[in-house]
């Protein structure tokens, strides 16, 4: 059996290394536009998904061959959880890349080292994660899981610094998405990084970490721009919650809420006069979200990786705006939206338990 261990061992220390790599490169090409070493990235990811398929043979194997128990045991089990996490971070570092094919110019000189600043945490936490898997250092693994908030704040302090860059050039919000993007990537990536060290601190003492002791249910509303919909179904929700359920609302490509809808939802005592617009991965601890309600037919293909492993639904569920002919029949069309929203949400307040 220890044979087997140090084979599984030295496939997870084997995929960590190929996602270090990419997410190394990923932010390289990004930070000097370097397409060629874009594109290289893309094409390895394939590389990442191969190991990822190897790990989990080898930990089935172990299983199947040894039947172990304890430490042994959930070895193999953090060994399975590890790969979901790499392989994701893999996927994060092929988006950046992604996104850099899609950029005119490279980031200002302003912002370049705080990207350089997020990625350099973010591949130390990945190294000491992994470092802790193979030494068994529960220790190691939870002063790793603090140093997730510094990325936290990275990513709060770069977007401060877009913002007012793009205020300052006159920049479109919607120009900002690239570069908002992959902040949020590498952001996404440290939370990987922190969930396998909840892993192995699980493997070293049996006592799970991951989220412990939480019993809230977390419902997120996701629709093209952060429109009407995602926000008046967050409205609704949060009034007829009771306690342990959480709303969260946000969109693919976030814009500002209309003035129509603001001045709707004021009618129903809900001021989003100040709400900003908020994308997939502005919202706090989106990881912990168990469910993800679709407001729009682009929402499963663009979340496809993202929403694995969590309970997906699809509302089908017109524009407000599409049903009204006249600038006059919008607020009837919003309350028509309203209406059907409630409905739906009343029902999935039902099915989670929380009515």
């Amino acid at each position: 059996m220890q044979h087997d261990i140090e084979q599984l061992t030295e496939a997870v220390t084997g995929m960590s290394a190929l996602v270090e790599r990419s997410l190394q490169s990923a932010v390289e090409a990004f930070l000097t536009q370097d397409r060629r070493l874009a594109f290289s990235v893309i094409l390895r990811d394939r590389f990442v998904d191969e190991k990822e398929e190897e790990l989990n043979r080898l930990a089935l194997e172990l299983l199947i061959r040894h039947q172990p128990a304890g430490g042994p045991l959930r070895l193999a089990y953090a060994a399975i959880r590890i790969s979901l996490e790499l392989e994701r971070m893999g996927d994060y570092a092929e988006s950046i890349a992604r996104q850099t094919l899609r950029m005119a110019a490279s980031p200002a000189e302003a912002t370049r080292a705080r990207f350089a600043e997020m990625s350099d945490i973010t591949v130390g936490m990945l190294r000491d994660a992994v470092r802790a898997f193979v030494t068994w250092d529960a220790d190691l693994a939870a002063r790793t899981i603090e140093v997730e908030t510094t990325v936290d704040g990275l990513k709060a302090d770069l977007a401060k610094n877009l913002l007012a860059l793009a205020d300052e050039l006159g920049w479109s919000f919607e120009s900002l998405n690239p570069w908002l993007h992959v902040s949020r990537r590498l952001e996404r990536a440290s939370d990987q990084a922190r969930n396998i060290c909840h892993e192995v601190i699980y493997m070293c003492t049996g006592r799970p970490t991951r989220h412990q002791g939480e019993l809230t249910i977390r419902i997120l509303f996701v629709d093209d721009t952060h429109g009407s919909l995602s926000q008046m179904a967050q409205a609704i929700g949060e009034r007829l919650a009771t306690a342990g359920v959480v709303f969260a609302s946000a969109g693919l490509s976030p814009q500002r809420l209309d003035p129509a809808t603001i001045a709707f939802m004021q009618t129903k005592g809900v001021d989003l006069s100040k709400a900003p617009p908020r994308g997939i991965f502005d919202v706090p601890d989106f990881d912990r979200f168990q469910v993800v309600v679709a407001l729009s037919d682009h929402v499963r293909q663009a979340l496809s990786q993202e929403v694995r492993g969590r309970v997906f639904l699809e509302w089908q569920h017109p524009l407000p705006a599409s049903g009204a002919s006249s600038p006059e029949e919008v607020p009837r069309a919003l309350e028509a939206a309203y209406a059907r929203l409630e409905t739906d949400v009343v029902d999935l307040l039902a099915m989670v338990g929380g009515d």
